[in-house]
Formats: structure tokens, sequence, C-alpha cells
């Protein structure tokens, strides 16, 4: 990470690149999660989706949850949990069961 920085930067790169740095951060402990969990936090009801469909990662609860567990927060980890798990059974109904989460 030294080598290339953690920079995330506020442009049209930010909506795949926040959610890859959060699941590094919440499994290596950097970046620095909290800061991570506070830019990610205003899109949790929404995918994480690759430019134009091409990848979708599934719910932004789910990255939340493993960064609210880095941090030591249950509490908040099961409620993204729950928010998640919700969030996919919507796209199993939208999809006709074809939706399978990455763990």
């Amino acid at each position: 990470m030294a080598r290339w920085g953690t920079d995330i930067p506020d442009d049209w790169t930010t909506d795949f690149l926040l959610p890859i740095w959060a699941l590094i951060s919440a499994h290596l402990g950097t970046p620095n999660p909290r800061d991570l969990y506070d830019r990610l936090i205003p899109y949790a009801d929404q995918l994480v989706v690759a430019g134009m469909g091409s990848a979708c990662w599934g719910s932004t609860h789910h990255i939340l949850a493993r960064l609210a567990h880095r941090l030591g927060d249950d509490q908040a980890a099961q409620m993204h949990t729950h928010a998640a798990q919700q969030a996919t059974t919507a796209v199993d109904l939208v999809s006709g069961g074809t939706y399978t989460p990455r763990s």
C-alpha cells in the first residue's frame, strides 16, 4: 500500500474504489476503517456495482458489517448483516433467485 497509496479520489472511480478499500480495511485494519465506514455509510442501501453493471458485489451493508466488526461495534455489524440479508432477498426476488452473494 505504501507503493501506490490509499487515497480515494472523489471522481468516477469512487463508487467502486471505496468498497474495495473498505474490504481491504476490514481485513487488514488499514487504511483507517473508521474513515472508510464514515465515507461508505451514506451508500448503505445501495448495491456495489462496477461500471455499467458488469459486476455486482452485493449490498453495501455487507461491507459495512465487516468494517463495523473490525471496529468492534458488534451491534452495528449485526444490523448491517441483517440489512444485507434483506437486500439479498430483495435481489433474489427480482432476479428469480440467481443472485449469490460472495462471502
